[in-house]
């Protein structure tokens, strides 16, 4: 269990220095929000462009309880 965690961790970081670098790479979701995939796992960063950087809003799955974070915004 603890090798899946690591992958995750690694992915999620990965996408983050991704966003970082090109924040306009992940495509347009609903209102306004941005979404990045990620590779290996069925998530993805829900993330606003910002002039200090993205704004990451949540990993969210992608197929589990749509919209659940819209509560954060």
């Amino acid at each position: 269990m603890r090798r899946i965690a690591e992958a995750f961790l690694a992915e999620f970081e990965h996408a983050r220095d991704v966003l970082i670098e090109n924040q306009a790479r992940g495509p347009h979701a609903e209102f306004g929000f941005r979404l990045l995939l990620f590779d290996r796992f069925p998530n993805s960063i829900v993330y606003e462009e910002g002039s200090d950087g993205p704004q990451i809003y949540a990993v969210a799955h992608q197929h589990r309880e749509p919209g659940y974070w819209l509560s954060r915004t």
